[in-house]
């Protein structure tokens, strides 16, 4: 394929790079696909005018963009759809919190208790992590099916405030408030809690702000932990929108 990347992050360049290896064409002169650097894209990735019917493949798009691709009738190809690169992508995002969350504490994650707020991909690989590392883990989430499939020491979202102050790390999923200021008044001093989920996010940032509870925004992780391996599920998607 003839491949327009944009973007100049990590990543971007990785793919780039790995395009080239695998026969592909980076050019700007009418590409087969336009691709938009991940996780989000805005107007100003957009650096030049494409034609009627472009292939423009992304992941989250900024209103204006949005807005933009539908006048000039672009042909948008989501990878947020793709359950493939999903799956690789939430891999990538656990193993990068972690490794994350080793480099912020000088307490060892083996002997750690740690709550994972909610259980969809990237919450059930974390979870496997760390209790393959040898973590104590709490599952916080929703629905009963889903704390069944966590297994032992899962719970409820309404239980997390009884929970939460014997946590040495909280690592929450969920892009919707569950940890409000009651429950940010329970924790340790020296607790990490890293928001992994997109905004608004699922930690009450304010309070946590006026409580003095630090809070870690961990977005795009595998971008920035492993470029290389997110450029390469990255490219992969990419081939597989080729073909259809």
């Amino acid at each position: 394929m003839r491949l327009y990347i944009t973007g100049n992050d990590e990543r971007s360049l990785a793919l780039k790079q790995q395009a080239m290896k695998r026969g592909h064409d980076i050019t700007e002169k009418t590409p087969d696909a336009v691709v938009l650097p991940l996780p989000k894209a805005g107007v100003a990735d957009i650096k030049r005018y494409f034609p009627k019917g472009q292939k423009i493949i992304g992941g989250k798009a900024e209103t204006a963009l949005k807005e933009m691709m539908d006048n000039e009738k672009w042909q948008f190809e989501n990878v947020l759809d793709d359950e493939i690169f999903l799956l690789e992508n939430a891999r990538l995002t656990a193993e990068g919190a972690i490794w994350k969350a080793m480099n912020a504490r000088k307490k060892a994650l083996c002997y750690a208790k740690c709550m994972v707020i909610g259980y969809g991909r990237i919450a059930k690989f974390l979870t496997e992590m760390l209790r393959g590392m040898g973590s104590r883990v709490t599952v916080a989430a929703r629905s009963e099916k889903a704390r069944r499939e966590a297994g032992e020491n899962s719970i409820s979202m309404r239980q997390i405030r009884d929970m939460i102050g014997e946590m040495d790390y909280v690592f929450n999923t969920v892009p919707c408030l569950v940890v409000t200021e009651e429950e940010l008044k329970c924790v340790q001093s020296d607790i990490l809690i890293m928001e992994l989920a997109s905004a608004p996010y699922g930690i009450d940032m304010h309070a946590a702000e006026r409580l003095n509870v630090k809070v870690r925004i961990e977005g795009g992780l595998p971008g920035r932990y492993c470029p290389m391996d997110a450029a390469k599920v990255w490219l992969d998607f990419i081939e597989r929108s080729g073909k259809i």
